[in-house]
This record gives C-alpha cells, structure tokens and sequence, in this order.
C-alpha cells in the first residue's frame, strides 16, 4: 500500500536514515522524528492524515509504546508498527509492549534485523490487515482471538 503517511520515530539517525530511504521509494510520505517531543509535535501537525506510526519500542529515555498511545490520542485512525532487536514475547513479558494493543488490531511488530521485502509486508499488514498477516506462529499463539478476527 503506497501513498501513506508514516510517522518515523527512531533515535539511531543511521537506521532512520536507511528506513526513511526504503519508505520515499515505496512511494510514502515520510515525517521523521528523533525523539518523543519531535514526533508529538509532528502527529499535532499533521494528525489526519498520519496513516501509520512506524516507532522504535526503545527510544532513548522514553517508551516507544507509551509514545505510540500518546499519539493515538491526536491521531486514532494510525496503525503502529513496532520495531525492536528483541523478540515480541519478551517485549511483552517485559511489559515495554502490551497485549491489548495487538489484540484490538491497531500495534504490529517487526523484529530486527529485517529485509525490506519483510518491511514492506510489515506495513501491508498495518494498513490492510488481511489473514496471511496473522498468521505467524508467534501472532497465533499470543494472540488466538485476534487471529480469529482476521
């Protein structure tokens, strides 16, 4: 799905960089932002027409999840799609991502390293759920109700 706009939030300016040359080339409108701060400011600006929120889970000093809520306050019609080093079971585990988010349809997950054939199904399934995006085993086995949904 071509032509959206996502909001980027990652502090590492060398994976912002290379995520926001992926996204320009699949045709997206990209808004960048280091920091929480850059990226509410950003979702106010622009807040509907913000069709995917693409956020690190660990942001320096701040929470990548609590972000994302905050954003959806200004922008609810935004899907978020997490991307993290660890695996989607420890994140919520550790509480720094919560189930209800996935299960309610609006959060997906992407663990890196990943290709950009693996992004770019990532944000197809964001934007367009559809069956085949739920159905890794992970998505399955934590979340059986949503994947019935589909």
């Amino acid at each position: 799905m071509n032509g959206q706009t996502v909001l980027l939030v990652e502090d590492d300016p060398t994976v912002a960089t290379c995520l926001n040359s992926m996204l320009d080339c699949d045709g997206h409108h990209v808004l960048q932002a280091q920091n929480g701060f850059e990226a509410i400011s950003l979702g106010r600006l622009h807040r509907s027409g913000i069709g995917l929120i693409l956020c690190d889970v660990q942001l320096r000093g701040e929470s990548g999840a609590a972000l994302a809520l905050n954003l959806r306050e200004f922008c609810p019609q935004a899907r978020v799609l997490f991307l993290s080093g660890y695996p989607l079971d420890v994140l919520l585990e550790r509480h720094l991502l919560e189930r209800p988010a996935f299960e309610e349809g609006w959060a997906f997950f992407l663990q890196k390293p990943f290709v950009i054939g693996q992004l770019r199904d990532a944000i197809g399934c964001a934007l367009e759920p559809r069956p085949d995006c739920v159905g890794t085993t992970t998505f399955r086995r934590m979340f059986p109700h949503a994947a019935a949904a589909y």
